[in-house]
C-alpha cells in the first residue's frame, strides 16, 4: 500500500481535477479504499464511479478490484495498526520530553 500511495502522490501535479479529488481522497483516508465500496467512495469524492476506475488504471492496475486488494491486504495485515502504534509511541515520546 505504501507504494501505491507513493506512485498517487507522485502523479498528483499532472492529474486533471477529478482525480486529483480523488487522489487526495486516497491519501488523507487511505482506509477508506479498503473498507468503501468504490461507488459510495465516488459519491463522497463528488465523483462518477469510472473515475475511480480510471484513476486505478493510472496507477497500473487492470481495475478497481486489484487496487482496492491493496488497500485491504493492509488492513488485514495490520499495516494500519502498526502505524497506529508507532505514532502512539512518538506522541507518548514527545509528551516525556516535552
Amino acid at each position: 500500500m505504501d507504494e501505491t500511495l507513493r506512485r498517487l502522490a507522485e502523479l498528483m501535479p499532472e492529474l486533471p481535477d477529478h482525480l486529483r479529488r480523488v487522489a487526495t481522497r486516497i491519501l488523507d483516508q487511505p482506509e477508506a479504499v479498503a473498507v468503501t465500496s468504490m461507488r459510495a467512495l465516488a459519491a463522497a469524492v463528488g465523483v462518477t464511479p469510472p473515475t475511480m476506475l480510471r484513476l486505478a488504471r493510472r496507477l497500473g492496475y487492470e481495475n478497481y478490484d486489484a487496487f482496492r486488494a491493496v488497500f485491504q491486504a493492509a488492513v488485514v495485515g495490520g499495516s494500519f495498526r502498526q502505524k497506529a502504534a508507532s505514532l502512539q509511541e512518538l506522541g507518548e515520546r514527545s509528551g516525556e520530553t516535552g
